[in-house]
């Protein structure tokens, strides 16, 4: 009986371990659509947010923010996606993204390929409304990073 309990234990912690890894996956950073940008996505409790680290124009303003008051601020230091939790299998959903370009936040999900890069699914209500953008996951190489290359 003793037996039992400990390879079901064990079976248990194996697979909560895995599903574990899997999920932060999403960890670490990738650069924006167009390259002028990297995000950095991180656990925050039980969900994945991100923000941008690095801009090109890293003076540039959140000029077509909704929120008149927030127009002053700079992009470059935001976090402009939230909330995405692991489904326990390949996606991130229930997520929300910001898009400075057009000052608007969307629902959202995230899936990676194998190569660890991002699909983003950007969407109003259901996820056959919207757009896909793709971000190629940043390669760090001896300590250093690919930012201002």
């Amino acid at each position: 009986m003793n037996r039992f309990i400990y390879v079901f234990l064990f079976i248990t912690f194996s697979v909560f371990s895995f599903a574990q890894r899997k999920s932060d996956e999403i960890v670490g950073n990738f650069f924006t659509p167009e390259s002028d940008g990297v995000m950095q996505f991180y656990k925050t409790g039980s969900t994945y947010s991100a923000k941008l680290i690095w801009g090109k124009d890293k003076d540039r303003l959140d000029v077509n923010n909704p929120d008149k008051s927030l127009r002053n601020q700079k992009v470059v230091g935001m976090i402009l996606a939230t909330g995405f939790v692991f489904d326990g299998k390949d996606t991130w959903k229930s997520g929300r993204i910001y898009d400075p370009n057009e000052g608007k936040t969307y629902d959202c999900k995230i899936t990676l390929d194998e190569k660890g890069n991002m699909k983003l699914r950007g969407f109003i209500g259901v996820s056959l409304l919207g757009r896909t953008a793709y971000m190629v996951r940043m390669e760090e190489k001896e300590g250093k990073n690919q930012i201002g290359k």
